[in-house]
Parts: structure tokens; C-alpha cells; sequence
């Protein structure tokens, strides 16, 4: 699941969520946090899809439209503390998962 990257990227963060190292893009300018339906396969995570009243998409920030199946739940250990994480998961999605402003928010996060 890890993607080598030339260079690094302060944007990233790198965890292990089910045994296997991911990529993970802090994004402060998307609402929600995103995991792409093929990584959350590749994960084994159980997708729970929305019900018919749940709206399916949402834009990026270039007005490119991504069609939400579900959501996932994420487990994992960032520097020794045990944390969750509810994404949507969008049936196309680059980068892997995309960590947005409602995990900061959750985490009381501070970008510096």
C-alpha cells in the first residue's frame, strides 16, 4: 500500500492501519476525511454504505465531482496514541486517504 514519494511532503504523514503502511494527505481545505473504495478494499476495512437520503457526492477543490459509496472506520496508532477515524469513502480518490478539516478539528490539531 505505500507509495514512494521523490521527495518528502510535510502534507503527509505516513501510518500503519491494518498492518500495512498508507499515505496519508492532511488536507486542512476539504471538509471531510476520504479513503478511496479500492485502498479500503485493499485494507480488508468494512465499507458501510449510505442510505438513499445521504448525499453521494461531493466536489474537489478543482469542481471535479467524487461519487461517495460509504463510509469506513479507521484504526490507528499516531505516536502512541490510539485514534479513530470515520471516512467517506469515494469510489475514486487520489491520494489513498485524505485526512480533512473534521479530523483536525476532532484531534484539536494545530498546522504550523
Amino acid at each position: 500500500m505505500s507509495t514512494k514519494r521523490k521527495k518528502p511532503d510535510e502534507n503527509y504523514i505516513s501510518l500503519r492501519i491494518r498492518n500495512a503502511l498508507v499515505e496519508i494527505l492532511i488536507d486542512s481545505g476539504s471538509s471531510r476525511s476520504l479513503i478511496g473504495a479500492t485502498t479500503a478494499r485493499a485494507l480488508k476495512l468494512q465499507i458501510r454504505l449510505l442510505d438513499k437520503f445521504t448525499n453521494r457526492s461531493m466536489f474537489t477543490a478543482n469542481g471535479s465531482k467524487l461519487r461517495i459509496i460509504g463510509t469506513a472506520a479507521l484504526h490507528f496508532d499516531l505516536k502512541g496514541f490510539q485514534m479513530h477515524q470515520i471516512a467517506y469513502v469515494a469510489s475514486e480518490l487520489k491520494p489513498q486517504i485524505l485526512f480533512g478539516g473534521n479530523f483536525l478539528f476532532e484531534n484539536e490539531a494545530i498546522i504550523n
